[in-house]
């Protein structure tokens, strides 16, 4: 029995961090949207690669990049293959018109680069791509590809370490704004049986309504042991997302979006590169975790996708009654605000008292926030797996005393 309640506790804790997690990758994306951060990476991560302002300006002035975004709004999205043709045509624009020996023709007209030309920088790599290509152009292509895609692997890197630690302070952030200390709730939850219940029940209708359709014959235990992370993505990122939303997330700039997700491994996976992981699956909430989407969406529609998730998590943590939260006439202390106007008499110290008892709960949290939605939904899957393999304990018949 008491190994049963240690049982429920911990799968409502779970649940909570899964919503919390879901809200906060949701809150990334927004500021991701708003920010335009992804887009940013992106480019830094092309001017890096191209070693030159003037000719990274002549690429995304190129016909074949300009195409990809209007307003001055630069791409957060370049196919790797959109990548290579621009490059080319850009280095060598008269190579493609040798139809005999293009490859032979790119070469001699990158070998004749001045070191004073805009394409200096890149010169020796593109010679030895070319010398790789064994006199097929396509080859070519593709190697150009590659190189992109490997640099635009650590561009991934950066932009999902910069939004890891986001996601703590966010998750901080969304800690002290919620009130959600995680060692109080465990606590009510273990003393309070008919909370705890009702957690429990809502954490296993949630995990069953975002089960995988197609994967409705297998537990929830065969399902996440199929759920490997991919090697790494954008950003969405911990879309990500999550998806993300989608721990992302990730979501990549190598022909893919870097999408934010919060959270921990980036998978390569449905075009989406994510600086936060998600599980290779199709989890809806996992994916929505990290990813802003598999192909690329203004800002105003991720930002008003990301602003109803958050506001449908919030309505759903609002809604299981938890100790959480502030509240002006709350009974308990604990939960009683303390007040913006801190010069007002006793606002200091009112709040000086909730951050005292609070502060390792909030902590706890934010720490919990940050391994991600997909971890946490992982987990939810498992937890509950070995809650219905329990069986009730049965009373054993009473022995027929010796006579």
């Amino acid at each position: 029995m008491f190994g049963s309640q240690i049982l429920d506790v911990a799968i409502g804790m779970i649940f909570v961090f899964l919503l919390l997690s879901l809200m906060c990758s949701a809150l990334n994306e927004i500021i991701e949207a708003k920010l335009k951060n992804r887009a940013k990476s992106l480019e830094i991560g092309i001017r890096n690669l191209l070693g030159n302002d003037k000719l990274a300006n002549d690429f995304y002035d190129h016909a074949l990049i300009s195409g990809l975004f209007k307003n001055d709004q630069k791409p957060s999205y370049i196919p790797s293959r959109t990548f290579a043709l621009a490059l080319m045509n850009i280095v060598a624009p008269q190579a493609g018109g040798d139809r005999s020996h293009p490859l032979g023709s790119f070469r001699e007209t990158v070998s004749q680069i001045k070191d004073d030309s805009p394409a200096a920088p890149i010169k020796e790599a593109l010679l030895a791509l070319a010398d790789d290509a064994e006199g097929d152009i396509n080859k070519l292509r593709t190697n150009i590809e590659n190189w992109y895609d490997d640099t635009m692997d650590r561009v991934s890197g950066w932009y999902k370490r910069r939004t890891h630690t986001i996601i703590i302070f966010l998750g901080l952030g969304i800690a002290v704004a919620l009130n959600a200390d995680s060692a109080y709730i465990a606590r009510n939850l273990s003393n309070d049986t008919a909370l705890r219940n009702s957690l429990v029940s809502a954490a296993q209708a949630f995990a069953q309504k975002e089960k995988p359709a197609d994967s409705a014959k297998q537990s929830p235990a065969t399902d996440s042991a199929k759920q490997s992370p991919a090697k790494g993505d954008a950003a969405a990122s911990q879309g990500g997302n999550a998806g993300s939303q989608s721990n992302s997330n990730a979501n990549s700039a190598k022909g893919k979006s870097i999408s934010s997700q919060s959270n921990s491994n980036a998978p390569k996976s449905a075009g989406t590169t994510s600086p936060g992981g998600s599980p290779a699956s199709k989890v809806n909430t996992a994916a929505r975790a990290n990813a802003s989407a598999a192909s690329p969406e203004t800002p105003t529609n991720t930002e008003a996708s990301a602003q109803s998730m958050f506001d449908e998590d919030l309505k759903k943590i609002r809604a299981l009654g938890l100790p959480m939260g502030w509240n002006l006439e709350s009974d308990d202390p604990h939960l009683k605000w303390p007040g913006l106007r801190i010069w007002q008499p006793g606002v200091a110290t009112n709040w000086a008292g909730q951050i005292r008892f609070h502060w390792l709960g909030w902590i706890l949290t934010a720490l919990a926030i940050s391994l991600g939605a997909p971890f946490w939904f992982d987990m939810l899957s498992k937890f509950i797996t070995v809650r219905s393999t329990m069986k009730p304990e049965k009373k054993s018949p009473d022995e027929p005393s010796k006579s």
